[in-house]
């Protein structure tokens, strides 16, 4: 099974975004910064996310985006692992951030989270709750029933197309 990241994508993209991840990934550790998530896009031109985080879980600033950029496109132009044209975009989680890989999941345990799954779940592809606990195959969502009652709903990876932090804007 490959990383959560990837599931779902075809054989060909996905080699592609192994090797990105593992390229850069020592450049981008060295400047204090990790990869959250590598979506490649095609299209006319194709645009290449990087979406990071600070290793020391502050808030990413402008000044990391643009380290992570230069760092990203001086390694891109020396090892060339795209075939076609394309554009960079490195970007912040946000405050609604994707949970993609099993840390990110053990992490924000404790924290309301949207999840999106690939098939029908219960009758819904859609959920939202707190995240109560994960491990390396998935996680358990505590899903609300009514004011009093909730419920706990366990998911593998490969079942979720999405899962997203749901931010509070109170704090």
């Amino acid at each position: 099974m490959g990383p959560p990241f990837l599931l779902g994508r075809k054989a060909a993209l996905s080699s592609l975004l192994v090797r990105l991840e593992k390229l850069l990934t020592p450049v981008l550790q060295e400047n204090g910064l990790d990869i959250v998530r590598l979506l490649f896009s095609r299209g006319k031109k194709g645009t290449l996310q990087v979406m990071i985080e600070r290793l020391d879980n502050e808030t990413v600033t402008m000044e990391d985006c643009v380290t992570a950029s230069r760092e990203i496109s001086v390694l891109l132009d020396v090892e060339d692992p795209i075939e076609t044209s394309y554009s960079l975009e490195v970007t912040s989680p946000g405050l609604d951030r994707p949970l993609v890989k099993p840390e990110h999941f053990k992490r924000f345990e404790g924290s309301l989270v949207q999840v999106q799954t690939f098939a029908p779940f219960e009758g819904k592809k859609k959920f939202r709750g707190i995240l109560a606990d994960s491990d390396q195959s998935g996680f358990t969502l505590e899903e609300s029933i009514n004011e009093t009652e909730t419920r706990g709903l366990t998911f593998s990876y490969e079942e979720a197309s999405k899962v997203s932090l749901v931010p509070d804007y109170e704090q």
